[in-house]
């Protein structure tokens, strides 16, 4: 082509990325909803960790599942071509939705100590007594740990 013609009309293609594909409205309405499960499972995890203990245990397996439906809600949005706000936002959640679970299993495994603080405090009527409590509870978190760390064959 001379340089007055365009080169579209030769099959040549200007110079650039390909044009995107328009996104599909099925998988932005599958988007929708699994994103909708997404969020209602978040906030189940964090409704759950505001109940006694018994029953924050049940955070970790909201979490957990969240992690899984948010990573196979950005999956499939990406593989269909959804570029929308949503999935960076979406990929972001699920990042904390891993944090949120190892935070409850951080719980799990200090759960002989979380139950004796829970106890302590409810049966502390004074402040210094709930001192007590709190001073109680990070010297077994610190022996806790402690524990944790030290290898198996150490004595």
């Amino acid at each position: 082509p001379g340089p007055d013609l365009p080169p579209e009309r030769y099959g040549a293609h200007p110079a650039g990325p390909p044009p995107r594909r328009p996104e599909d409205p099925a998988a932005y309405d599958a988007l929708r909803s699994r994103l909708g499960l997404f969020l209602l499972l978040l906030v189940a995890s964090l409704l759950v960790l505001s109940l006694p203990l018994p029953f924050q245990a049940a955070s970790v397996v909201f979490s957990a599942w969240a992690v899984v439906v948010g990573t196979r809600a950005v999956v499939a949005a990406w593989r269909a071509g959804i570029r929308r706000a949503a999935v960076p936002m979406a990929a972001a959640l699920v990042g904390i939705a891993m944090w949120m679970t190892l935070s409850a299993g951080l719980q799990l495994a200090l759960w002989p100590v979380l139950q004796e603080r829970q106890d302590c405090l409810r049966e502390a009527l004074t402040t210094s007594a709930r001192e007590a409590c709190e001073d109680g509870y990070v010297q077994d978190v610190e022996d806790r740990l402690t524990g944790l760390l030290r290898p198996a064959s150490a004595p």
